[in-house]
């Protein structure tokens, strides 16, 4: 039967997957959002009122896989949760501006893999849509997401600042179109995907080294933004889906699974 629970499985040329899979079938699941399910957001950081319309400011978004509640405390800084946006699916509303989420609670490990499901709605800086940031002058900083229109607009993006890192993928995704993107490192390099494709990157500044997570004292975890001690920096324009990240690099089986169920799950062709 080939939708048992998780399997991939060919139709002519076609890669599709089981409706059954979720990303935790797949071992080292370390971070799950989801903007398609709306018990993990929040109005207010009580967690006390759901979101439940279009056009609400999420003060808590919940990680699905440790319950750690990614939020904030400012009202004006709130992503809003917005209807019928990522190919008709709903998605989280980053402004551009200011609007974050963030954690103390840290992810650890030097190898691993972030997938996300996003839509730009303009490129006019780097964009960041997940990273570790820093709430003094002295941390280390890694942060995943887009790129400056200098640095090709819209190319997928690793930086990290102790030391200076950043690369950028020679292809880049589009603003108003949705796309499936994959940043991974075994602890030594990074490499990245564009809808189920490997690509090719340029080192934009100091070297590949694929730098992951230092779960330093005081740092944070953020969506939507770089956390400095002035508050987010890169802040990302758009819709932002979903996000999973592993603790490793998957499996050439592992990863096809995945992408095939984000590109099902949010109309994105592989």
């Amino acid at each position: 039967d080939p939708w048992s629970a998780g399997q991939l499985w060919k139709d002519g040329t076609d890669l599709k997957v089981s409706e059954a899979f979720e990303p935790d079938y797949v071992e080292g699941l370390d971070f799950w959002v989801d903007a398609q399910r709306t018990p993990s957001l929040f109005q207010d950081e009580a967690k006390a009122t759901g979101v439940v319309a279009d056009g609400n400011a999420v003060a808590v978004w919940e990680d699905r896989v440790l319950g750690t509640d990614y939020a904030q405390t400012t009202a004006a800084s709130r992503p809003v949760y917005t209807v019928n946006v990522i190919n008709g699916h709903p998605g989280i509303l980053f402004d551009g501006t200011d609007d974050y989420l963030e954690t103390a609670t840290m992810l650890s490990g030097y190898s691993g893999s972030i997938y996300w499901v996003a839509e730009l709605s303009v490129i006019s800086a780097h964009t960041v849509v997940f990273a570790e940031g820093k709430t003094d002058a002295t941390s280390n900083t890694v942060s995943f997401g887009l790129s400056h229109p200098v640095h090709n607009s819209g190319a997928i993006r690793a930086a990290a600042n102790t030391p200076n890192d950043q690369i950028t993928s020679n292809a880049a995704t589009l603003p108003t179109v949705a796309a499936i993107c994959c940043m991974e490192s075994n602890g030594t390099v990074w490499a990245g995907r564009i809808n189920g494709s490997g690509q090719s990157f340029y080192v934009r500044a100091g070297s590949n080294n694929g730098q992951w997570w230092s779960d330093q004292a005081g740092d944070r975890m953020t969506i939507g933004a770089r956390r400095t001690q002035h508050g987010g920096s890169d802040p990302f324009n758009g819709y932002i889906g979903e996000i999973l990240v592993y603790d490793s690099v998957l499996s050439t089986g592992d990863q096809a699974s995945v992408e095939a169920y984000l590109s099902r799950k949010w109309g994105v062709s592989l």
